[in-house]
């Protein structure tokens, strides 16, 4: 009956599997027929790094320059972007002719075209003043006055507590104990992503945020809800962690620095 029951299952779920993966696959065919016809539409729109591959010295010198800085890996991938949309805009392969003419006239199309936030066209100014001054090394000069996207007003939605109640009672696992930190701790999306284990302080209910935005540290609060779920966790993840390492993987991210002061720290067992 037992070994009907598991094979009967398996089968319905090989085949809800199967359709997944064929709804998985209209849907990317659906979205690479829309950034086909974005690219169509928008002069900066790119579907490959050629511009990247031509303009390889400027984008090397790019990173260099952002990785000098310290800036988040977040930042040099947005400022990349951002870069590769200019040089698209423009069609021009030599950098060494940009103007600050050339900055207006980009700015004005993501206002008037692109229709952008005005966060989004603050982004790519920051992005492209970079560029001029770190990578270039050309004086930007005068923009002159740009076409600005309209901010709007907007009031705030702030949930009342019986709402962020239910919304957390909706989730589950990994995801619940993500949600109640971000919430009851106030950290970042990324600063739960990469919370590392010895800046967890049950002791005092705290958490040492390291490195957060602004390359500047804090010290948070833990919600004492949290600390059983949390540890429940971090014994599951130090179990999976050992057995990586038996498996010959498990390296734990370290800074450049100290991993080259000591080679084999990432791959040494928790103690």
């Amino acid at each position: 009956m037992f070994d009907t029951h598991w094979k009967t299952a398996w089968a319905l779920q090989i085949k809800e599997f199967r359709i997944e993966n064929q709804v998985a696959e209209l849907k990317a065919a659906s979205l690479l027929r829309g950034k086909r016809k974005n690219a169509s539409v928008f002069k900066d729109s790119y579907l490959s790094r050629d511009n990247c591959i031509v303009n390889k010295d400027l984008f090397d010198k790019l990173r260099t320059e952002i990785r000098v800085r310290h800036y988040s890996i977040r930042t040099e991938h947005v400022y990349e972007q951002w870069v590769r949309r200019f040089l698209q805009f423009h069609k021009v392969k030599a950098t060494d002719t940009f103007s600050g003419n050339d900055v207006k006239a980009y700015l004005d199309y993501l206002a008037t075209k692109r229709e952008v936030a005005a966060s989004t066209q603050n982004q790519a100014l920051n992005a492209l003043v970079f560029l001029f001054k770190h990578v270039l090394e050309q004086d930007l000069g005068i923009i002159g006055d740009f076409k600005r996207s309209k901010r709007p007003k907007r009031l705030p939605v702030v949930l009342t507590w019986e709402e962020v109640n239910l919304l957390l009672d909706s989730l589950s696992g990994i995801f619940e104990l993500m949600a109640g930190l971000l919430y009851g701790s106030g950290l970042r999306l990324m600063e739960c992503v990469r919370l590392r284990v010895k800046d967890v302080d049950f002791a005092q209910s705290q958490i040492i945020v390291r490195d957060g935005k602004g390359k500047k540290d804090r010290i948070t609060m833990l919600p004492e809800k949290y600390h059983i779920p949390l540890k429940d966790h971090l014994t599951q993840v130090k179990e999976l962690h050992e057995k990586d390492l038996e498996d010959g993987l498990g390296e734990a991210y370290i800074w450049s620095s100290l991993s080259r002061k000591y080679p084999g720290a990432g791959c040494e067992k928790p103690g």
